[in-house]
């Protein structure tokens, strides 16, 4: 008798002791009839084809050890020598528990000889075949070709609904619509608006309940106001925005849209003729708003009387306490807590700034020199300009009273003239008087001087007169004239230079031969001399009298 394995049965099988519920050479010990059983015999799978009763003397002596092996389960507790209990489980084959397949996926599974799964793996769902026909149908589509058998087009398209094709609407007609039930349009015609045109106060009616308290639409939980009695917008007010109430009929003919804009329709206040558009816009207004135009977040944000504004751009005057007569237009324009006051003035450009009143101001970063500064006109982005004075150019400057700047980095002090490119007119350390003008590309002078031409320079020559390029003159009282042409001294006049010589048409310079003709003799002593520095050349010319 050879043993494969033994096993223990706590309960008889519903079908009975069937051989081929055991593997072949199986020893059964059933508990509920304390018998032991043999399985014999092998059916070509490893299963017995019998099985019999067993006693001692089929096994010819006393048994002392048994031991169990298997190859498919897992054996604990063998071997047995006196006595005590086998484990015998089926052993794990790698798959994990749990349910395989959807309606995408298929699984496909491996099973070993003993009919376990060794192996699961999920793969897409592949349906092949040919098909034969396709058919289309539909109650509300227009279908042609169907059904397609071997090979074709099947075309699908809405079906006409009998409405023309066209644009419905207008500002004195309002479209109406029939609309089945699969959101198609079956029927549009045009129906003229009605009402009483030309009154302001019952050209609007409220987007609402009909109450007015109630919001326009409670999304944006804003207001149009109502008159009491005919319903319809009281005083031709525009009220679009969360938490800007409406509570005197006091106040006319404005829009306010934003959140807390135009503040002052809270109150019993004259506010007319307003346009604030932008959240905080106006959020200061007190009383006496009369005729501004202000749009941008936070413009004019803490300006409690303003009075004939255009204001625009974000920030826009924000900090400013008084504005009356005003146009300012850039973001953060006249942004800045010093330059609170602003009448009469125009300020067009980002971070623009101008003083108290009339000036004007146009480029980014342009500004008046002081916010106390009046009159006067900068043009160019971060230009300066000082009381009644110009600057136009890109970094012109004229800070001082009475003075003008023009031109690209230009710089002038007061009751000055600086034309040109990086023309310049030099502070004056004795403050003895103003007045310089310099007029040319890098021209520079002093407040007592003249420079005419490019690159001229009389900063270093009080009182002195320097025309030509690059002429210069360092003296006082001294008359500089003529390409790269300089002083030599005090009291001086000078014309021409060494390098650009003057005088004679052959290009030579001063003659030194008298022309034909005659003279009277002169008198043996002149009157006086003139010094003259031509060419580099120091001359004395005689004067006599007449």
């Amino acid at each position: 008798m050879e043993l494969s394995t033994i096993i223990r049965l706590k309960v008889v099988p519903p079908v009975g002791l069937r051989p081929n519920l055991f593997p072949s050479g199986a020893l059964v010990y059933s508990e509920p009839d304390n018998s032991l059983y043999y399985a014999g015999g092998d059916n070509g799978d490893s299963r017995a084809t019998y099985i019999q009763l067993v006693n001692n003397s089929s096994f010819g002596g006393t048994v002392t050890s048994i031991d169990v092996k298997s190859i498919t389960l897992a054996v604990s507790g063998a071997p047995i020598t006196k006595s005590g209990t086998v484990t015998i489980d089926l052993q794990n084959t790698g798959v994990a528990p749990g349910t395989y397949g959807s309606g995408g996926q298929v699984p496909i599974v491996s099973v070993d000889k003993y009919g376990r799964l060794t192996n699961v793996q999920l793969v897409p769902i592949n349906i092949g075949g040919t098909v034969k026909s396709i058919t289309v149908e539909s109650t509300t589509l227009e279908i042609v070709g169907s059904p397609v058998t071997t090979a074709g087009t099947i075309k699908i398209n809405l079906p006409a609904t009998g409405v023309l094709a066209g644009s419905y609407g207008s500002g004195s007609k309002i479209p109406v619509i029939s609309i089945d039930s699969y959101g198609r349009i079956t029927s549009a015609i045009n129906v003229p608006v009605t009402g009483a045109a030309g009154d302001i106060s019952h050209d609007f009616t409220l987007v609402g309940s009909g109450s007015s308290t109630d919001p326009l639409g409670t999304s944006l939980k804003s207001q149009m106001v109502l008159d009491s009695s005919s319903k319809l917008l009281e005083n031709g007010n525009i009220v679009i925005g969360p938490t800007t109430a409406y509570t005197s009929s006091a106040n006319q003919r404005n829009i306010s849209i934003g959140t807390n804009t135009l503040t002052s329709l809270k109150s019993s206040v004259t506010t007319f003729d307003n346009v604030a558009i932008g959240n905080y816009s106006l959020y200061s207004s007190v009383s006496n708003v009369l005729r501004n135009v202000v749009i941008g977040v936070n413009a004019a944000k803490f300006v409690a009387q303003p009075n004939d504004n255009v204001i625009v751009g974000y920030n826009a005057m924000d900090t400013a306490s008084t504005i009356n007569y005003t146009v300012a237009i850039g973001t953060k324009v006249q942004n800045d807590n010093t330059y609170d006051v602003s009448v009469r003035n125009i300020i067009i450009g980002n971070e623009a700034k101008a003083g108290n009143s009339g000036n004007v101001i146009i480029g980014d970063s342009a500004s008046s020199f002081s916010r106390l500064s009046t009159d006067g006109v900068g043009i160019g982005a971060s230009c300066t300009v000082g009381e009644k004075s110009i600057a136009i150019g890109a970094g012109a400057k004229a800070n001082a009273l009475l003075c003008t700047s023009i031109g690209y980095g230009s710089y002038s002090n007061t009751n000055s003239i600086a034309i040109g490119h990086a023309a310049a007119i030099a502070d004056d350390p004795t403050l003895a008087i103003d007045g310089g003008i310099a007029i040319g590309a890098g021209a520079a002078s002093n407040t007592s001087s003249i420079a005419i031409g490019a690159n001229s320079d009389s900063r270093f020559g009080l009182y002195s007169t320097v025309i030509g390029t690059s002429a210069s003159s360092t003296h006082k009282y001294a008359f500089v004239m003529g390409v790269e042409a300089t002083s030599g001294d005090d009291y001086e006049f000078s014309i021409g230079s060494a390098a650009h010589p003057i005088g004679n048409p052959n290009g030579s310079g001063v003659e030194s031969a008298a022309s034909s003709g005659s003279a009277s003799s002169l008198p043996a002593t002149p009157a006086a001399y003139f010094r003259l520095r031509v060419n580099g050349t120091v001359y004395k010319l005689p004067l006599y009298n007449a």
